[in-house]
C-alpha cells in the first residue's frame, strides 16, 4: 500500500469521513478491512456504468443526430472547442 493512500484512509476515519477502496478481486479487500475500510468499488461496478453511459450516451447522440464526444479526435467531452 502506498504511503499516500495509507494516510487518506487513516485521515478520512479520523475526520469520521468513509474511506471507499477501489479493488478488483474479494481478495484485495483484506488490507483495507484490516485498516477499518467498510466500502470498496470492485472493478465491474466501473464497467457497469460505462456500459450504461456508453448505451444511454449514445441513444441520445443518436436521437440529437450528433457523434459522441471524443469521437472523430476530439479530447474532452461537452463543453470544449468544437462541442
Amino acid at each position: 500500500m502506498v504511503e499516500a493512500e495509507k494516510h487518506v484512509i487513516e485521515t478520512s476515519l479520523k475526520m469520521g469521513v468513509a474511506p471507499r477502496a477501489e479493488i478488483n478481486t474479494p481478495e484485495q479487500a483484506e488490507k483495507y478491512l484490516e485498516m477499518g475500510v467498510k466500502h470498496f468499488c470492485i472493478g465491474t461496478d466501473v464497467s457497469i456504468l460505462f456500459d450504461w453511459f456508453r448505451d444511454t450516451g449514445g441513444a441520445f447522440n443518436e436521437l440529437l443526430g450528433r457523434e459522441a464526444p471524443g469521437a472523430g479526435g476530439q479530447h474532452g467531452g461537452y463543453g470544449g472547442a468544437g462541442d
